[in-house]
């Protein structure tokens, strides 16, 4: 959870510091990406981050990352329309940095993931359609480009989440080792001997200075074991 915060708080400073990109690439259009930036786009990629301080939103977290992302890819997908050659020049590039992003710092499971993938395509298609030019082939570079990352991503996630499954697996099994073993434990020594076992004690000899024995017979009991078990 903290690492997801941070990661939130990177991504927001990160998103208000590439304006200086979009200035390199047209400083009228900079303009305008600038709001949507610094006066949109980080502060509500930041906002996210500060809601996953309160506890009730930490059921939530999987839906909270992947609103800013897709939030994200849309307002990047907006801000490449509105420089000139946008995506001509950088839209594949930027389009990949957030994937890269989302995919290794932001965790989310599986259908979260596809939802991302999704509002990205879609983002893009549209973003090129009010683009206001581009060269020749361009279009199928970006993406070529978008889909590989994607699916690279989408490996990566896969992965991931198969082995979070798997370790999870194998702590429960763990778990319920420990717990057979207490319970044999319990079964054959008293609690205190039990309570000096785990903490590590592994020579348990108690001196006593006076002690009584006391020696006790039932009657009947030979018979009685004959006839009942253990």
């Amino acid at each position: 959870l903290a690492f997801i915060r941070f990661a939130l708080f990177l991504g927001a400073a990160l998103l208000a510091a590439f304006a200086a990109w979009d200035r390199i690439i047209d400083a009228v259009g900079a303009q305008t990406t600038f709001w949507i930036r610094v006066g949109f786009l980080a502060p509500v990629v930041f906002l996210c981050g500060v809601i996953l301080f309160f506890k009730a939103s930490h059921r939530w977290i999987e839906p909270i990352v992947v609103t800013a992302s897709i939030l994200t890819i849309c307002a990047i997908a907006v801000i490449c329309a509105i420089l000139a050659g946008g995506y001509n020049v950088i839209a594949g590039g930027a389009f990949i940095l957030i994937i890269l992003f989302v995919y290794s710092l932001l965790p989310m499971r599986t259908p979260y993931y596809l939802l991302f993938c999704v509002f990205t395509m879609i983002a893009y298609f549209v973003g090129q359609a009010f683009a206001q030019s581009y060269a020749p082939g361009m279009p199928f570079i970006n993406l070529l480009m978008i889909v590989t990352t994607l699916f690279v991503g989408g490996a990566m996630i896969v992965w991931r989440e198969w082995n979070a499954r798997a370790q999870f697996r194998a702590r429960q099994e763990i778990d319920r080792s420990h717990q057979r073993i207490e319970e044999l434990l319990h079964s054959m020594l008293p609690q205190d001997i039990v309570r000096r076992i785990q903490a590590g004690e592994t020579q348990i000899a108690d001196l006593h200075q006076e002690v009584s024995i006391v020696f006790s017979d039932l009657v009947g009991f030979t018979e009685l074991s004959r006839r009942i078990s253990a």
